[in-house]
């Protein structure tokens, strides 16, 4: 048997899995696999496509992703032709701390079972919010999906293996040639200059954080600008090791295609095992490898965010084919960062806010973000490769109405960026900002900028630190503060728009939480029922937006 997988990505995730699903259904026993991206295929080529398997993502609130665009407003026309030819799957990707929690899977899934399609399995959604990020959905949907298709689990378990994947030979046989593969569809890449870095917390501070500068480009409040970073190689200067079967010089690949410090899949476990030839290894490799206990795979790998190359170094006795083992590494995802800088107010340079991710394992290890950390250390005159694109979850700025901005950490980088702009428009409406911060002089990010736009604009500023005096403040304590609440309460009614832009842990629900309690107590006369409806409301019509990231 035959089958096709679609992806629709926004950062590459989609594809990730998409290719992961691959791997599995052809080691349970599937002949041929064909992997694309959706909008590279039409809609009325679909049926062809069946038995057909569709991995997408959610974007802003509740939109499709960039390679599904096309394709989905194709889907949501009324002349649309009917599928009663096409079986398929869906497995969707999303974050349950926003609204519209993966909502684009579940729409697809609906429209094509609407259109006459017949679902094979139920839809797959994985949470990123999970222990085991999305790939914890993953196992009972691929699971449900070898029953299905008449494969056999039972493969999997054995040394069967997938081919390894082609596309990453054509970096061996001819680098120039082949465009990074973070991006997964056709478009203009740009190369970006420092121009400055600036360091905003205290030296003391556990974490750094740097305002940085680019050389100017075209922009505007909802620019994103999305980066290719490189590995750093002084961190890959061995020779090739015992562990791979073939030998070639790797840096200059690794460091420029492949992300190395990404948590190593398990599929990786499963490919190793075929090559092992040690049987204390062997049976190690079986247990981490395993998709029915998924405890020692999560507790090894994916807490401890051991990458491929410490995988590697682990198991001694495995020699892995190279082009199995580049089968195996990831492809440099890209990092999207919101502009900070206002298009009217910063003539000469466009910004950034980047917080340098730096944190320990469970075991004390202790991890780094690999493009926050190169960013941190970059010098004026740098230069990389990205590109720019506009974000559909920003606040419009063509009407001025009273706007509610909430950033705490480097979610205030997008807030700079709107009330810089709304300075520079002469806006008339008031503003308020919370920002959260652990203590004043050390993290309190634009604290001086603050002082000054209050001169000029009606802006008022909320500060909430978490570790100042012995308390702990948080955003949405100071939401819900008396006097706070209700000058709220008064913009919200009178047309205001909320912004919420920061870690998508816990904060955007502690916060809707808070405003649903201030619209409850001086909009909706106390009712909650109603409260929640006014906040839904206020999320239809574009005025109450989540902006967030993990």
């Amino acid at each position: 048997m035959n089958t096709n997988i679609l992806f629709a990505t926004e950062t590459g995730l989609s594809q990730e899995v998409a290719e992961t699903i691959a791997s599995y259904l052809v080691a349970c026993g599937l002949r041929k696999c064909c992997v694309r991206s959706m909008d590279t295929v039409s809609i009325d080529q679909w049926e062809l496509l069946s038995p057909l398997v569709v991995v997408c993502s959610t974007t802003g609130q509740g939109d499709p992703p960039a390679t599904m665009r096309a394709s989905w407003e194709h889907l949501k026309m009324s002349d649309c032709p009917d599928l009663p030819n096409l079986q398929f799957a869906v497995f969707g990707l999303g974050d349950s701390t926003y609204p519209k929690y993966n909502y684009m899977g579940k729409m697809l899934h609906n429209r094509l079972r609407q259109l006459g399609g017949v679902s094979l399995v139920h839809r797959g959604l994985g949470d990123e919010q999970d222990a085991g990020g999305v790939w914890e959905g993953l196992e009972a949907f691929l699971k449900s999906l070898v029953v299905a298709l008449r494969l056999s689990n039972e493969q999997f378990t054995s040394t069967a293996l997938a081919p390894p994947v082609l596309k990453f030979r054509s970096i061996i046989e001819d680098p120039s040639s082949f465009r990074a593969p973070f991006i997964p569809y056709p478009i203009k890449t740009t190369t970006f200059t420092i121009a400055s870095r600036k360091q905003l917390t205290s030296s003391d501070h556990f974490q750094n954080i740097c305002h940085i500068e680019f050389e100017r480009f075209g922009f505007d409040t909802s620019t994103v600008v999305t980066l290719h970073s490189a590995e750093d190689d002084t961190g890959i200067s061995f020779a090739p090791a015992a562990f791979l079967s073939s030998k070639i010089n790797l840096v200059e690949l690794l460091v420029r295609f492949f992300d190395l410090e990404s948590c190593a899949s398990r599929s990786l476990f499963h490919c190793l095992k075929a090559f092992c030839n040690d049987d204390e290894e062997r049976e190690r490799l079986e247990e981490l490898a395993s998709t029915s206990v998924q405890t020692d795979y999560l507790a090894y790998c994916y807490r401890e965010k051991r990458n491929a190359l410490e995988v590697l170094s682990e198991f001694p006795h495995c020699a892995i084919p190279f082009d199995y083992f580049l089968s195996q590494l990831k492809p440099m995802r890209p990092r999207m960062y919101s502009l900070s800088s206002s298009p009217s107010a910063d003539k000469l340079n466009c910004a950034i806010t980047v917080a340098h991710l730096q944190f320990s394992t469970p075991y004390g290890r202790a991890r780094s973000g690999l493009c926050s950390r190169w960013l941190c250390a970059a010098a004026a005159g740098d230069k990389f490769e990205g590109f720019v694109s506009q974000s559909p979850s920003r606040l419009s700025l063509e009407k001025a109405q009273p706007l509610i901005l909430v950033g705490p950490g480097t979610g205030i980088a997008p807030m700079r960026s709107i009330i810089r702009e709304a300075a520079a428009l002469h806006w008339k409406a008031p503003i308020y900002l919370f920002v959260g911060c652990r203590a004043p002089g050390r993290d309190y990010l634009y604290e001086s900028e603050w002082i000054e736009l209050q001169k000029e604009i009606k802006l008022t500023v909320v500060t909430a630190f978490s570790r100042f005096e012995g308390k702990k403040t948080y955003v949405q304590h100071r939401i819900v503060e008396s006097g706070t609440a209700e000058a709220l309460a008064s913009l919200i009614a009178d047309g205001g728009s909320i912004l919420i832009c920061g870690n998508s842990k816990q904060m955007p629900r502690d916060v809707e939480r808070a405003f649903t309690s201030v619209v409850q107590h001086f909009i909706c006369g106390g009712s909650e029922s109603d409260a929640v409806r006014y906040v839904n409301e206020c999320k239809r019509d574009g005025r109450y937006i989540t902006d967030t990231w993990s």
